[in-house]
């Protein structure tokens, strides 16, 4: 269940974005650290089935944080986590993937920003009714 705690709460500016590598650089390390280093010291990442699954069933454990070097950050954080736009992941329609990155949760991703905000704004209607 979310709280309150855990929303972010200011979307940046054309002017404050930034790539998530720029202030994130140990949070990066972090992240790679976790996952396993493969004979030649490539890191093992998740298969194709795996990562692209979206909605309820995902588990946001798994993702690819090699893509946090070219994500940009787009929010203030909040709670320990942010709004991050990948470039990596490109749909046909031209939208960037979307993510929820937090270190309590993982990466909670989307197709698109419009489908993340659409995301957070159920959430928040959820919160409302629980009150």
């Amino acid at each position: 269940m979310a709280t309150p705690a855990q929303l972010i709460w200011k979307l940046w500016s054309t002017r404050e974005v930034e790539w998530y590598r720029v202030r994130h650089r140990g949070s990066i390390e972090a992240y790679q650290d976790g996952f396993i280093e493969d004979i030649d010291g490539s890191l093992e990442f998740c298969s194709d089935e795996e990562y692209f699954v979206y909605g309820s069933p995902q588990n946001a454990w798994i993702f690819r944080p090699q893509y946090l070097e070219t994500a940009l950050e787009i929010s203030e954080e909040g709670d320990g986590g942010v709004y991050l736009l990948n470039p990596s992941v490109v749909f046909p329609n031209g939208e960037w993937e979307a993510w929820h990155l937090a270190s309590w949760c993982g990466a909670s991703r989307y197709r698109s920003f419009q489908e993340l905000m659409q995301a957070e704004y159920q959430r928040l209607l959820n919160l409302r009714k629980e009150k």
